[in-house]
């Protein structure tokens, strides 16, 4: 078995240089210019621009109409955000002052993506936009047949997202014309990741799927025991990736074979974040877990007072998140011992953006928060 592994995984690899190839002549750089939900098309958690300052102090706030859960993103010295208002804002990441609205006709929990001037964003009013980044300006708009929570992605000139109409949409991105479409067997809330030519994503018909990024046409897919909300976090080999059955999988990326699993003790809707050969996620079982990414094994975990829906943000010695129980958190990588809590008025539902040495998050009190 193991021999016919490698031997899957050398003809894979084989595959992967061979797209990479057909693909080059079409990759515009939007790999290092792109800013994005998790901090990269892996959608690994790590900002590595960015520290977690070790005892941070509030240095603004911006209150919207409504409940922030959007992640906001950070492009430069902008930063953007979408509201449960309807309303998607451009901020001063420095100040809080806003610059610029747009309003859509549903809640905003997608968080966006910015590439080459322009910030990509769904609404629950089933459109996916585009907008001139330095002035909120609609270039374009395309309707779903469903609500947009996902985030999308950038990748060669070619934006990915999922919708609640189960379907998961290649568009051109600079004018939104459809390219390809997949269709799965549930509501798409995961947002896509790229490594290697291939795009992975989760949906509620409780699968993993795994397409290759030119055709939308399907490699592999692994069978969970629940529905799949979270973002997957991608590296060469393995896909991490938590599910409604309270368990965390880790996938072969080539083959889609599972290298291990880990239960934990409620429903997993926090999406992972990987460093160093390790692996983080949250539950809603209150607590926040690390796992050796190799072997599964159990390091520590840290327990809350309540749901923990957020996705950690990690620098290279501290993670953050938010929680149900208005707090946000920062635990030491290495043993996950506390190193500072911030309160704010309401649910955490938001995961945190690192960037400018700054944490940036929503929380349901309708205030985005800067803390340095």
């Amino acid at each position: 078995m193991e021999e016919i592994s490698t031997a899957v995984k050398i003809i894979w690899s084989c595959m992967i240089i061979l797209t990479g190839t057909i693909l080059l002549g079409c990759d515009n750089s939007h790999n290092s210019s792109i800013q994005i939900f998790r901090a990269n098309k892996e959608r690994t958690g790590v900002f590595e621009s960015s520290i977690i300052p070790n005892q941070p102090v509030l240095d603004w706030k911006f209150m919207s109409g409504n409940s922030i859960e959007a992640t906001p993103t950070i492009s430069g010295d902008l930063l953007y955000i979408g509201s449960l208002d309807s309303c998607f804002y451009a901020l001063s990441a420095h100040t809080g002052e806003i610059l610029w609205k747009f309003r859509t006709a549903g809640f905003v929990l997608s968080s966006a993506c910015i590439a080459d001037g322009i910030v990509y964003f769904g609404s629950r009013d089933r459109y996916v936009y585009a907008l001139d980044a330095k002035t909120g300006q609609e270039i374009w708009k395309f309707l779903t047949n469903g609500e947009v929570e996902s985030s999308p992605l950038i990748y060669r000139n070619i934006l990915y997202v999922g919708s609640k109409d189960s379907c998961l949409y290649a568009l051109d991105a600079t004018n939104g014309e459809l390219i390809w479409l997949y269709k799965t067997g549930g509501w798409i809330f995961s947002s896509p990741a790229v490594r290697n030519s291939f795009i992975y994503f989760g949906s509620l018909d409780g699968n993993i799927y795994c397409l290759e990024i030119g055709s939308g046409t399907e490699r592999w897919r692994f069978k969970t025991q629940g529905g799949v909300f979270p973002t997957p976090s991608v590296t060469d080999e393995i896909v991490c990736i938590g599910s409604e059955d309270g368990l965390l999988y880790a996938i072969d990326s080539y083959t889609g074979v599972e290298k291990w699993r880990h239960q934990t003790g409620a429903m997993v809707f926090s999406s992972p974040a990987i460093i160093n050969g390790n692996v983080f996620v949250g539950s809603m079982d209150s607590c926040m877990y690390s796992f050796d990414l190799a072997s599964g094994k159990l390091l520590w975990k840290y327990k809350t007072a309540d749901w923990i829906f957020s996705s950690p943000a990690l620098d290279k010695n501290l993670l953050c998140f938010g929680c149900k129980d208005s707090i946000l958190y920062a635990l030491d990588i290495k043993d996950g011992s506390l190193k500072w809590k911030f309160r704010t008025g309401g649910w955490i539902f938001s995961s945190p953006a690192l960037a400018n040495d700054k944490i940036y998050f929503g929380s349901k009190d309708g205030h985005l928060y800067a803390l340095k």
